[in-house]
Parts: C-alpha cells; structure tokens; sequence
C-alpha cells in the first residue's frame, strides 16, 4: 500500500467532491485540506480513493492568541503588573520637580499627562528579565509662552510593589531642539501610586 499525504494552505470553505479539491491544490489557495491517495499494487486501476479534510482557521483566533501572550510574561513569572493608572511624583536631587497622571497599557503602550504646561506624552514599554520594567518615552518641550522649542526623550527603569499599588525608579531625559541637537539632560527618581476606581 502506497500513501501520499499532502497538505496545502486554502480559505476558509468546506471541500465538496475530488474536482473542487484538485482546482484547489492548483491554484495554491490559503484553506488547509490534507489529500490522501492510496494505491494497491495488486489493483493499479484502481480508482485512487481522496478523503479531504478541512480545518477552518480564522486568523482573528491567531492574533487574539497572541495578544493574549504578549504580556503574560509578568503573570508567568509571577511579577506585579504595571498595567493601569498611576499618579506619578518626578524628583530631582530629593526636591518634586512636576507631577503626571500615567497609563499604561496591556499591548506595551503608554500615554502620561504633566502638570507642566498641559504636556502629554507617550511611550512604549517591555518587562525585563529582572521583574522590573523598561520605558522609552518621548514628547515635546515648550517655553514658558508656550512655544515649541524641541522634544525629548525618556527613559525609565520602574519596579511595581509587589501589592501591585506603587512603583518606584529612576528617569533619564535628553532634551533636543527641533533639528535634534542636544541641549540638556535631566536625571532623577520617581515614585508613583496607582488610580483605582472608588
């Protein structure tokens, strides 16, 4: 007995009859259907039997898969989530310098509103090995008529309690002018306690 097994990718439609299959191995579609020929050596003429299989898969099912992976590192091992909102204290040199309302996001985005002119921002962060997590941050400086006079960029090193209500590290931000020269850097640290609903 001889078997062949071939698999091909196809859409998502039911296989109906030898013919229909055939069309679609041909013209190489996106659905999955498995061939299966066998033949007998003491009966060559025989007709080769075909039994089609499909299986439906949506690709919506793959991508909520994996927007459901990518964040459960920190459920995985174990680390306080980041995810909510956050009232933030920056400092510099033991002194408050500005405070912000920050959310963070369960895809790895971030978005923060300062009391610094009405200055939001936004930024995209991951989980490090460390349990802690890593920021990249970036928006834009004015002067005190509200003039735009560059960006900046940030990033942050935090670690959430682990009753998952505060969170503490350290900032590094570089201000640029437009053109993306350098002009300053500030460093200092922050701690910031989470929003819930009352």
């Amino acid at each position: 007995m001889k078997v062949r097994i071939r698999t091909t990718m196809l859409v998502c439609f039911p296989v109906i009859g030898s013919r229909f299959a055939e069309t679609l191995r041909r013209t190489s579609g996106r659905h999955i259907y498995t061939t299966r020929s066998v033949q007998t050596e003491r009966n060559k003429n025989m007709k080769t039997q075909s039994i089609h299989h499909t299986k439906i898969v949506p690709a919506f099912l793959i991508a909520l898969a994996f927007s459901c992976l990518v964040f459960s590192a920190a459920a995985q091992t174990g680390n306080p989530s980041i995810v909510g909102l956050w009232r933030v204290h920056y400092f510099e040199n033991g002194a408050q310098v500005f405070q912000s309302f920050d959310q963070w996001h369960s895809d790895g985005q971030e978005f923060e509103v300062a009391n610094i002119f009405g200055l939001s921002c936004q930024g995209v962060f991951r989980q490090r090995q460390d349990g802690g997590v890593q920021l990249f941050h970036t928006g834009w400086n004015y002067d005190a008529n509200g003039n735009l006079t560059g960006y900046f960029d940030e990033t942050q090193i935090v670690k959430v309690s682990a009753d998952s209500q505060n969170y503490t590290g350290t900032f590094d931000i570089k201000n640029f002018d437009e053109n993306g020269k350098f002009l300053s850097e500030d460093k200092g640290t922050l701690r910031a306690t989470r929003l819930n609903v009352h």
